[in-house]
Formats: C-alpha cells, sequence, structure tokens
C-alpha cells in the first residue's frame, strides 16, 4: 500500500493520464494544493533571510519562511529565471564580505570607493597596483582554517585597466601564499604554497565578474584572502564587490556578512502527508511517478549519495527517493526503494559531470512489483521489487545537501511503469 494513512488495500488502477500535483517554479503555477501559489501546495522552512537575484540582475534577500522562487542565473546573454534556489545552511567566514574602505585595508596597493551598482547591491572599491603583482586589498579579519578542509570562494570583481585578477590566500601560520591569477576568462592556480586549489566556474555577468573556486588547507591556522589587479606595472587596477570563504567543496549564494561571521539557514521544501492522502485516494495506492527538472551543484567526492533529490522517508527500512552518487567520478542517478528493511536501488553510470549548474530532468516510478528510472536524453530501466513501503505519516521532502535549482516537479499517483517515466522526460 501506498501507506499514507489510509490502511486499506485495492486493486491496481487504471493509469492515470494526469498528475494530481504539478509545480512550475519557473511560471509560478501550482496544481494540488490547498490554495493559489507555491505556499499553498508545499510547506517550507528557512529560519533566517537568504539571497537570490531577481529578474532585473539585483541580489535581493528573501525574508525568513519566505520561498526564492524568483532566481535568475546569467544564461545566454540574459537574466533567465531558473526556477526555486534551495540551498544547505553555511556560513560565510569573512566578517567584512563587502569591500568597503573601513573595514578592508591595502597591501603595497592603494584603494579608493567606487560608485558603482554591481547587482543593484555593491559600490565597490578600486584597488590600484603600486608596481607590484602582489598588491591587492582585503578584508581586516582573518579566519581560522583546518589542515585538509576544504572551502569555496566567491569573488565579485570588475575588470579594471590591467586585464587581470589575483586572488590571495595567505597563511599567516605557514607565511606562505596560494594564488588564483591570470587574465579573465583563463585564471589558474600557479602558487599553491597554503594549500591547493581549484578554480570552479568563470562567470561574465553585465558590470562584473562572479569567480568561484575552491581551497584546500595545507595546516591549521589564520589565513586571509586578497584581491590585486595582478600587475607590476603602478597605476593598473581592478575593481572589488565582495568576497565569501565558506566550508564546502561547491560555491553558494552570497552571505553579506558586515561585521562577524554570517550563516545562512537551510531550505526545507515539502509536500506534507496530509497533502499526500488526500490526493493518494483509496483507487491509486501501491503507485506513484515523481517528475522532477532543475539545475544541481555537486562535488567529485567518489562517494554515495552525494546529494539527494528528494524522499518519503517513514523510516531506515521504508522509504522512496532519489539521489546523486557519485562513486564512478562522475554522477550516477539512483533510485531508491524500501520495504520492511528490504532496500532495492535501481540507476545507471549517467552522462553527469560534478559542476556547478548541472541540468537534469528525471522520472522515477513506484509499483508494488517493478520501480522504473528514466532521465530525459540518456537511458531509462526496470527493476522488479516485492511490495509497496508503509509511508504513513511520511512527507514528500526536498533538501539537498548542495545547491539546487527546481523548475518542474510532478506527482503522479495511481500511475507508474518505464512507459510512464519515459514521457514524462520525453
Amino acid at each position: 500500500m501506498l501507506g499514507l494513512g489510509l490502511g486499506f488495500n485495492t486493486l491496481r488502477p487504471a493509469i492515470r493520464s494526469t498528475s494530481q500535483v504539478m509545480a512550475d517554479f519557473i511560471a509560478g503555477s501550482y496544481i494540488g494544493g490547498t490554495g493559489p501559489g507555491i505556499l499553498g501546495l508545499f510547506d517550507f522552512s528557512a529560519a533566517g533571510s537568504r539571497n537570490y537575484i531577481n529578474a532585473l540582475g539585483h541580489l535581493v534577500t528573501a525574508a525568513p519562511g519566505e520561498p526564492r522562487s524568483g532566481h535568475h542565473e546569467w544564461l545566454n546573454g540574459m537574466w533567465t529565471p531558473v526556477g526555486l534556489l534551495l540551498e544547505p545552511s553555511g556560513t560565510n567566514k569573512i566578517a567584512q564580505a563587502v569591500a568597503n574602505l573601513t573595514d578592508w585595508l591595502v597591501s603595497g596597493a592603494t584603494f579608493v570607493a567606487a560608485a558603482d551598482n554591481f547587482l543593484g547591491r555593491f559600490a565597490g572599491v578600486v584597488v590600484t597596483s603600486g608596481g607590484e603583482t602582489w598588491h591587492r586589498a582585503r578584508p581586516s579579519a582573518e579566519m581560522a582554517v583546518v589542515a585538509g578542509q576544504t572551502y569555496s570562494v566567491t569573488a565579485f570583481v570588475k575588470e579594471g585597466t590591467s586585464g587581470r585578477c589575483r586572488i590571495a590566500i595567505r597563511h599567516e601560520g605557514l607565511a606562505a601564499e596560494t594564488h588564483i591569477r591570470g587574465e579573465f576568462g583563463a585564471l589558474e592556480t600557479p602558487t599553491e604554497n597554503a594549500g591547493t586549489a581549484n578554480v570552479v566556474h568563470e562567470l561574465a555577468v553585465p558590470g562584473g565578474h562572479m569567480i568561484y573556486a575552491t581551497y584546500t588547507a595545507l595546516a591549521d591556522g589564520p589565513v586571509n584572502v586578497g584581491i590585486g589587479p595582478d600587475s607590476n606595472v603602478a597605476g593598473e587596477n581592478i575593481t572589488a564587490y565582495f568576497l565569501q570563504f565558506e566550508e564546502g567543496h561547491v560555491p553558494t549564494s552570497p552571505i553579506l556578512s558586515a561585521g562577524a561571521a554570517t550563516s545562512r539557514a537551510k531550505d526545507v521544501l515539502f509536500i506534507s502527508a496530509e497533502t499526500l492522502s488526500r490526493h493518494g485516494g483509496l483507487d491509486v495506492i501501491q503507485n506513484l511517478t515523481v517528475h522532477m527538472a532543475g539545475q544541481m551543484s555537486y562535488p567529485n567526492l567518489g562517494e554515495f549519495s552525494v546529494l539527494e533529490f528528494w524522499n518519503i522517508y517513514k523510516d531506515s527500512g521504508n522509504r522512496l527517493g532519489a539521489k546523486v552518487d557519485s562513486v564512478n567520478g562522475s554522477g550516477d542517478l539512483v533510485v531508491v526503494h524500501g520495504v520492511d528493511g528490504v532496500m532495492t536501488y535501481s540507476g545507471d553510470a549517467s552522462t553527469w559531470t560534478p559542476d556547478m549548474g548541472v541540468p537534469f530532468d528525471i522520472a522515477a516510478s513506484y509499483s508494488d512489483t517493478d520501480m522504473s528510472v528514466a532521465e530525459h536524453g540518456g537511458f531509462s530501466t526496470s527493476k522488479a521489487v516485492s511490495g509497496f513501503p508503509d509511508l504513513g505519516g511520511a512527507a514528500f521532502v526536498v533538501a539537498p545537501d548542495y545547491p539546487m535549482t527546481l523548475s518542474k516537479l510532478e506527482l503522479r499517483f495511481g500511475a507508474s511503469g518505464i512507459d510512464l517515466a519515459r514521457e514524462m522526460v520525453a
């Protein structure tokens, strides 16, 4: 039985041709709820404010408990809606993240206040070289790092007269530095004396550049992060807007600290057990198909369950779900079916590559005899199972441990099978 508190079984139903729950997070269309809008269908929790980019390309703030359903990204030369932004909790360890003359200082360089409006939020400071490539500006406070721990670095800057950028991570305990430097669009990590670094993504947007990287500390101790024009020509410059330094292998949305390390709350989206029960009438038990599309960011950690798309979890032995494994060094789509402790997994070696903003379009289908999975433009497969889990009281939960944007979500009760899964991702 579907196990939504109904307490009885019935014969296998005819396949339903329409999904009872449908959410288009880009269009703002939600079907199957008790009222209009996203919160008429979903429950949502986030204990604090979080930032996202709106249609104007402005970085705006969502209040506690407010979904970031209007998130945009720079795609194909325009700010493009990508849906609902969901992220794990995080902390910007830089106490003065927004560049300014009061809380930042210079090493060799000079700086003056700019009057820009990058992302509708940042005025910036112009950092000018005094004639050495190491000259830079940085937040005055330092941060403690742990040997072997990986941190994500985000820098918002504007190309200046040097045409180059240097992000310098200095480990004061080692008196050594790691550099991310070079021409815009071709940054490299030629110096790694304070730990290893990797450029994850560079993005040119109106008014500036977004640079995303990772850094793995060589030793415990205090570090600081600075931005400079990477020029030995006195007078050449760059404009600095923002810095973020956070634990983890994947950069996340900006956390605007102002005097102390600042944290962001985790996003949790769910469809309540009551809503599932309302749609899971007596003629649709033992059948469920889920279709989900969007973008995800995840690292290559060589681990199982690196990112979970969704789950309906009553207990460890009775649950349904879909996830990404990176044990093969890429990204494998795996669906989960658990009945009374008997776990069945099915999936593939996907063509996904660990990165930021990886598109996905998947469907998973479950019955008491088989489960099926399909990926848009990719594989599809089925696997036999025995029985359907008792999921009474469990909600449908989306709470990823790495950033994800959802564009579509669809639940169809009373219908299952590989043909339906293929149809949904066609």
